[in-house]
């Protein structure tokens, strides 16, 4: 890999330095307006919960599950769903290897 050397002054490096703090603080706060529209939800979901978030019928939420696409967690006699896991996925487009069962 060959290096590039590049001359640029003092001012337009701390202007470079100040759009790129900026840039990245900018998408850190786009990222956690986003988490924080489910900061309301319980930490553990139950099915109809997570339907209702993908916009789904409880039965696909149970088939995701079947076929290993979506995983649950055991507590007690009850399964739910980590919070933090489904708005991962959420956030992240939903099951798009498995789009066409999402809409």
């Amino acid at each position: 890999m060959e290096g590039v050397i590049l001359s640029v002054s003092k001012d337009e490096l701390k202007v470079y330095i100040n759009e790129s703090i900026k840039e990245a603080f900018e998408s850190y706060e786009t990222a956690r307006a986003k988490h924080d529209r489910f900061s309301h939800l319980p930490q553990y979901l139950s099915k109809k919960q997570t339907a209702e978030l993908f916009g789904v019928s409880v039965g696909s939420i149970g088939n995701w599950v079947k076929n290993n696409w979506l995983e649950q967690v055991k507590l007690g006699r009850h399964c739910r769903f980590e919070r933090d896991t489904i708005v991962k996925l959420i956030l992240n487009g939903g099951l798009t290897k498995y789009r066409g069962l999402t809409k």
